[in-house]
């Protein structure tokens, strides 16, 4: 593969002990799964093993099923294969919930819904209003989506999706930087891709029109088409395919979530810049309280075409991911009009440039503070940092500046005046 993927010859070396390390990794979990299967089969009653038992040697020792089919057999039983799928479907069905109940809303469209868009005439939603902050914005409904058909009006009761002609909410498309990856936490890039780089939270707050007001607590995007997830709010009324509304985005709660997105982008170039270019992004999430980021001055925006970006000298892409032309380049320090007029600037290596499409603060001082609080492992080779911005960082700063002073005033003491201070 490296005729398509270069990066691979690159880090040959390095590839072959991660392969060696998961390898060994494995083993010990192989171990511990057969004691686990041990134990469950001598609890058998009768021949068959539960699918239960099959199940959880899956899910938390990575057995396949015909493997436990296979050393079942070795032990004269049989494996309940349809309480195994059960038991699969009843997990994904959990999982599915916790994901709709986390975003706020568990509407989506399908490839056949936003087929059916295209055979009305309906065109895409123009988002590109999504960047400018503190304005309301005027639309109009184009579809209205009860999550298994089109209707033509709603009103009060359950979650109902809004197709609007243009928008000025920022659609989560898997995270609110889905870098065109689709899912991979701060996808910075805003469209649509599998893997979550940074995960941009969606923006929320409500369209007005004649009918009241509509509260907006999710907003996803499919095929291009931006949906509005909600609900009427305090009102008894209907809503219409073709009703003018105003788009009314909670800028205040925005503005939480945009310095921790652009101090990512710090953070990011930080890690880099002191472990060294091996580090890679495995994952990210940009959240109003907080920022989460697995591992890898001024700033400026501008869209360049991805021939004319990819040219900058230190620019962070995602490796193996399909980029839009044209792209959106975010730069903290420089302005990209400089980037691209001499792109070959040894220079540019040393600041934050990438391509994104989110939503980021015009002035790192507008984040106000930025405060680590915390660093842990959360898989072989990939670690975890967890940090806040603004009122947050703050607070967690005058709370670390208090625990040292307490540490300080403690380390003074007597050991027995220490006892009687520590002791409940």
């Amino acid at each position: 593969m490296c005729d398509v993927f270069p990066e691979l010859k690159q880090h040959e070396a390095r590839i072959g002990d991660i392969i060696a390390a998961e390898e060994a990794s494995f083993g010990k979990t192989l171990v511990k799964g057969i004691e686990k299967f041990k134990k469950a089969a001598q609890d058998v009653q009768g021949r068959v093993l539960s699918g239960q038992d099959a199940f959880i040697l899956w899910d938390t020792y990575g057995f396949p099923l015909d493997l436990t089919q296979l050393m079942a057999e070795e032990r004269g039983l049989v494996v309940d294969v349809e309480g195994f799928n059960n038991a699969m479907d009843e997990a994904r069905e959990k999982s599915r919930s916790a994901r709709n109940k986390q975003a706020g809303g568990a509407i989506v469209m399908d490839a056949d819904a936003t087929s059916a868009l295209h055979k009305k005439g309906v065109y895409t939603t123009d988002d590109s209003f999504k960047f400018i902050w503190f304005k309301d914005h005027e639309s109009a409904i184009k579809a209205i989506y009860t999550g298994s058909e089109f209707v033509e009006s709603a009103s009060t009761g359950d979650d109902i999706g809004i197709v609007l002609e243009s928008t000025s909410f920022y659609a989560e498309q898997g995270g609110q930087c889905h870098a065109l990856h689709s899912a991979a936490n701060f996808k910075c890039i805003g469209y649509v891709c599998d893997q979550e780089i940074y995960d941009l939270i969606f923006d929320t707050g409500s369209l007005d029109g004649p009918f009241g007001s509509f509260q907006v607590c999710n907003v996803q995007i499919f095929g291009g088409f931006v949906l509005h997830i909600g609900s009427l709010s305090g009102v008894t009324g209907k809503f219409s395919v073709g009703d003018k509304v105003t788009c009314k985005v909670d800028y205040d709660r925005r503005a939480l979530i945009a310095p921790n997105h652009t101090c990512t982008h710090m953070l990011n170039y930080a890690l880099r810049e002191v472990l060294g270019n091996h580090v890679d992004q495995k994952g990210s999430i940009v959240l109003p309280e907080k920022l989460r980021f697995d591992f890898s001055h001024d700033v400026y925006s501008k869209e360049a075409t991805l021939a004319e970006a990819k040219r900058i000298n230190g620019l962070r892409a995602v490796f193996g991911e399909v980029y839009p032309d044209p792209v959106r380049v975010v730069a903290i320090g420089k302005k990209v009009e400089d980037l691209l007029a001499d792109p070959e600037n040894k220079e540019w290596s040393s600041i934050s440039s990438e391509l994104c499409g989110g939503t980021h603060i015009t002035n790192t001082r507008e984040a106000r503070a930025f405060a680590l609080l915390s660093e842990e492992g959360i898989a072989k080779g990939v670690r975890r940092i967890t940090a806040v911005t603004t009122e947050s960082a703050l607070k967690a700063m005058e709370l670390g500046e208090q625990l040292l002073k307490e540490v300080d005033d403690a380390s003074k003491l007597e050991v027995s005046l220490l006892e009687k201070v520590c002791m409940p």
